[in-house]
Formats: C-alpha cells, structure tokens, sequence
C-alpha cells in the first residue's frame, strides 16, 4: 500500500510542482514552428499540457520525434472548438518537474528541499504552478493519431470492422 503525503485528488493523478519560463511556454502552434527553426529539437525537452483528464486535471506528454510529426501536422487543430475533443494543448520547453514526493511533506512550503527549489529555480527566473496530472491521455504517436483523428478507434485498438 502507498501513503502518500500532501494533497491527492484521486489515485489517477498525482500533484507535482511545475517550474518553467514564460518564454518556454507555447500556447499556439505557430510559437513552436518558430521556436523549432530557431532551435534543434535534440538539444531540449518538450511536453505537452492539455486540459482534460478524467477529473479535470491536466494530461502531460514527453515529446519525442514521432509525436512532433503528428503535433505538427495537426498544427492548425490545436485549439478548434469546433472539434467534439477540443481541450487546448500547451507545449512547454525544458520545464521542470517535481513531484509531491521529492518532498518530505507533499508541496508544503516548510518540507524538505521545496523552499529550496522554490527560491533556486525563481530566482532563475522561474514561473512555477501546482498541477494535478492525470495519467490517462495521449503518450505515444499512436495516442496523438487517435487524438486527433487520424486513426479510427477500430484501428486504435486494432478490432476488425
């Protein structure tokens, strides 16, 4: 059985801190074609945000070249209302996270190592967020076809029609 300390919406998600800079926040498609012509992919870390999870949380993405391909092709979908499964994505750049657990008592400004990092990453320059991450949504290329339509849901789950 896991304990855990600190707040805890449900056992889908977990709470972590989410150190990032401004500048590294991408919120429309055409921030990350620009940030991409002037930067090499290899060279970062990029995760994508999206409103939605089964309560409400945010579902989070580690970013690899096949998943590019698909986010970029998808480029003008991003945020369409129109869509029946619009819920908003986000590309973050190099951010950090923490989990509730690398802290001895959850995201508790006395707890070990929080006040720590709170006051090294602002200090950098820093924005940082408490979020609750549900750990259902989107995570390979597969996941993003399906997402945003490329791939029926027979194919998806490989059924026959």
């Amino acid at each position: 059985m896991k304990i855990r300390n600190g707040f805890v919406s449900n056992s889908s998600s977990s709470s972590f801190a989410l150190f990032y800079k401004n500048e590294n926040l991408l919120t429309q498609s055409w921030q990350l074609e620009d940030w991409l012509n002037k930067n090499k992919f290899e060279d970062h870390e990029l995760w994508t945000l999206m409103e939605g999870g089964c309560d409400g949380d945010v579902v989070r993405c580690e970013v690899n070249k096949s998943i590019l391909d698909v986010l970029m092709k998808h480029k003008n979908n991003w945020h369409d209302h129109t869509k029946p499964n619009y819920r908003g994505l986000i590309v973050l750049v190099d951010p950090i996270w923490k989990d509730e657990e690398d802290y001895d008592y959850g995201f508790c400004i006395a707890s070990n190592g929080y006040r720590e990092d709170y006051d090294k990453y602002t200090g950098e320059g820093y924005l940082w967020e408490e979020l609750n991450v549900d750990y259902h949504g989107p995570k390979t290329a597969k996941d993003w076809k399906y997402e945003f339509g490329d791939i029926s849901h027979e194919e998806y789950w490989n059924k026959k029609k």
